[in-house]
């Protein structure tokens, strides 16, 4: 059975699958209100998803993660600059000014969202980092 990884958002919902889809669902809709397909970035298949106030996240088996910003519709591919291994997990900072990624490698990287650079790379544990947890004051991360 194909990854799926869907979680509820303030609006409605949000799905994404090995096919290279990622749609955005309204509550009670019976068809997806937006949609980023293998053209926008999606083709390497989804790890993992994060939702913020206006910014969807997808991490990747290729090591990448796509950045959606819903409002505009606009996609921008974001690569881990060092390796590429997999992105195990995704997560926004409350402000949604950043982007936590970690990876099967050691490393965890910062971004900073509006500019998609990398703002800096953080030191995970030997073994890959498997979790991300943000709150207003600091970054967790475990196996």
């Amino acid at each position: 059975m194909p990854p799926l990884f869907t979680l509820r958002a303030h609006t409605g919902f949000a799905s994404v699958s090995n096919t290279g889809r990622f749609s955005l669902w309204p509550s009670g809709g019976h068809a997806p209100a937006q949609q980023l397909t293998q053209s926008d970035g999606l083709s390497s298949p989804p790890t993992c998803l994060a939702l913020g106030e206006t910014t969807a996240a997808v991490g990747k088996e290729d090591g990448g993660v796509v950045v959606w910003d819903v409002q505009r519709g606009v996609a921008t591919n974001l690569g881990t600059d060092r390796d590429s291994t997999t992105v195990t997990d995704v997560a926004l900072s409350l402000d949604g000014q950043f982007l936590y990624t970690a990876t099967t490698g050691k490393d965890i990287f910062e971004w900073r969202v509006s500019t998609g650079k990398l703002a800096r790379t953080l030191r995970g544990d030997k073994s890959g980092t498997s979790r991300l947890c943000v709150s207003a004051s600091h970054l967790a991360a475990g196996r």
